[in-house]
């Protein structure tokens, strides 16, 4: 288990919804036992994925959002052991977000 002071209090309480849900994750990841000493540069990287998804427009920049998220849940799964899987759905859901804005022509 990795000492929570390392990992878990090393930065300031954030302040935005994904990097708040990624602390959460985090917390209970580490809560349950599932985060070791050699998954800190997996949590870091979590954590700038989640801040930048934050500061991220998703209306000036939809497919920056839809990689970024991506990319994001691929580390959530990784950090819970899980395989990717990119059939499940939301890739369909991410690709759609990465399309253009507005009406479709008619």
């Amino acid at each position: 288990m990795i000492v929570r002071g390392a990992m878990m209090g090393a930065m300031a309480p954030p302040r935005t919804r994904n990097a708040v849900a990624a602390e959460r994750t985090l917390k209970a990841l580490a809560d349950g036992g599932k985060l070791e000493h050699a998954d800190a540069a997996t949590v870091a990287l979590l954590r700038h994925l989640a801040g930048a998804l934050d500061r991220v427009d998703p209306e000036d920049q939809p497919a920056q959002v839809a990689s970024l998220a991506r990319v994001h849940l691929a580390v959530i799964r990784s950090l819970r052991g899980m395989a990717d899987e990119p059939d499940d759905g939301m890739a369909d859901l991410l690709a759609a977000l990465s399309g253009p804005l507005g009406d479709a022509p008619e």
